[in-house]
C-alpha cells in the first residue's frame, strides 16, 4: 500500500527547473485500449490508492490534462458544465494562450465531489490549500505525481496491464482512443490546447459545447449515465466541415 508520506524531499526530487530533463524520443509513451481504461476504473480498491487511482482517471477523461493543472484548478474555471483553463505550461512559455475546455462528464463529476474542497471555492481539489509559496506547491504537486504513478503500476499489475503506466499514458491514450474513433484531429488538438492557424477557422465551426460532450462521452464506459451507443457505432462519429 502507497504511503502519502513517503516523499522524496524536494532536494532529492529529480525532475524540475534546473534539474534533469527526459530528453526527447527517450520516453516511450504508452496508450491504453479503451478497454483498460476501463478495467482500472473498475478496480475495487481502498484509500489512499483509490484517491491515487481517481486522480490519474480524472486526467484522462479531462482531456489528458496533467497533475499540475489538476492541482491548480480552481471553482470559478467550470463554466455552463465545463471546466475551462489556460495550461501552467502554456502561460510560461507562449506570447498567445488557449484556453482548455474539459466537458465535465460523469466520472468527472463524481470524482470532484468525492474529492473536491466542500465549500466550492478557491482550488477544486484540497491539495495547496493553505500552501504560502510556488516552491512548496511545485514540490505538493511532484509528490501527488510520484504517488498517482506508484498507486496506477499496482493496479496495472494486479491486472496483469503494462507495468510502466504513468499519468504520461492518459493523455497519450486520450488522443489515440479518440483518433480510432475517428473524431476530428482538429477537435484533439484543440482538446490538448494545440493551435495551428491553418485549422482555427475550420475549428471556430465544431467548437460548440454539445460537440466537446458529444466527443468525450466517446470514452465512458456504457451505462455511465450518459447517453451512448455501442462502441461499434462510435466509432462511425464523424462531422462533415462546410
Amino acid at each position: 500500500m502507497i504511503n502519502s508520506e513517503k516523499y522524496l524531499s524536494g532536494e532529492k526530487y529529480p525532475f524540475g527547473r534546473g534539474k534533469y530533463v527526459i530528453p526527447k524520443g527517450e520516453r516511450r509513451e504508452l496508450a491504453l485500449e479503451l478497454s483498460q481504461i476501463h478495467m482500472i476504473q473498475a478496480y475495487k480498491c481502498g484509500d489512499p490508492i483509490k484517491l491515487y487511482r481517481d486522480l490519474w482517471l480524472f486526467s484522462f477523461y479531462g482531456n489528458g490534462i496533467n497533475m499540475t493543472d489538476i492541482c491548480r484548478l480552481k471553482y470559478d474555471e467550470i463554466k455552463n458544465g465545463e471546466i475551462t483553463f489556460i495550461r501552467k505550461k502554456t502561460k510560461e512559455k507562449r506570447r498567445k494562450v488557449v484556453r482548455i475546455f474539459i466537458p465535465i462528464t460523469t466520472p468527472l463529476k463524481k470524482i470532484i465531489k468525492e474529492y473536491g474542497n466542500k465549500n466550492k471555492e478557491g482550488y477544486i481539489f484540497p491539495f495547496l490549500d493553505g500552501i504560502q509559496t510556488e516552491k512548496q506547491r511545485v514540490r505538493k504537486i511532484a509528490d501527488i505525481t510520484k504517488n498517482v504513478n506508484e498507486a496506477i503500476q499496482l493496479i496495472a499489475k494486479d491486472l496483469k496491464l503494462p507495468d510502466n503506466i504513468t499519468t504520461y499514458a492518459t493523455r497519450h491514450s486520450y488522443v489515440t482512443i479518440l483518433e480510432r474513433l475517428h473524431v476530428p484531429r482538429v477537435f484533439i488538438q484543440n482538446s490538448l490546447g494545440h493551435t495551428d492557424e491553418s485549422v482555427t477557422d475550420s475549428y471556430s465551426k465544431m467548437a460548440e459545447r454539445e460537440l466537446r460532450f458529444k466527443y468525450n462521452t466517446l470514452l465512458l464506459p456504457m451505462g455511465d449515465g450518459e447517453i451512448v451507443k455501442d462502441l461499434a457505432n462510435r466509432a462511425k462519429t464523424e462531422i462533415i466541415l462546410n
